[in-house]
């Protein structure tokens, strides 16, 4: 088994847009660290996100590093979940992350932009996903977190 630990950064979506899209957010980067059954990583991945709503304002910028030039030619949120999914490939996972506002981040985005991919589809099952703010299995884990 291998441990996917993901964090996502968004950028605020404007009230004006929020007619055609209804939520406050909008992700413009995957970041990914690969650990293998001991804890060793394997890999690491940083995935820019260009937002389709979303406006990356300067409080966002400052608190992330994340500039306007890095999101501006990068792939849309099916692209970059499909790369993230090929660059697994067929191993074992589980999806470690802080809170589960990760997963229902992105589980909004695939519904709001009608988002129909079997490999999404198979990255987002619940089972694979793990909250280390709301569990005690990381510690039990060996993930490091008490």
């Amino acid at each position: 088994m291998n441990y996917l630990v993901i964090d996502l950064e968004m950028c605020r979506v404007k009230k004006l847009y929020r007619k055609t899209y209804k939520y406050a957010s909008e992700i413009i980067q995957i970041g990914a660290v690969l650990l293998d059954e001991g804890f060793n990583r394997i890999a690491t991945m940083c995935e820019y996100v260009n937002p389709e709503y979303g406006v990356l304002d300067n409080f966002i910028e400052s608190m992330t590093g994340i500039k306007n030039r890095d999101i501006k030619q990068a792939p849309k949120l099916t692209e970059a979940l499909e790369h993230l999914s090929d660059w697994l490939g067929d191993r074992e996972y589980k999806v470690y992350a802080w809170s589960d506002s990760d997963r229902t981040q992105i589980l909004h985005e695939i519904k709001a932009k009608n988002i129909e991919s079997a490999k999404i589809d198979d990255f987002m099952k619940a089972d694979r996903w793990i909250c280390l703010l709301y569990t005690s299995d990381a510690a039990d884990e060996g993930l490091g977190v008490d």
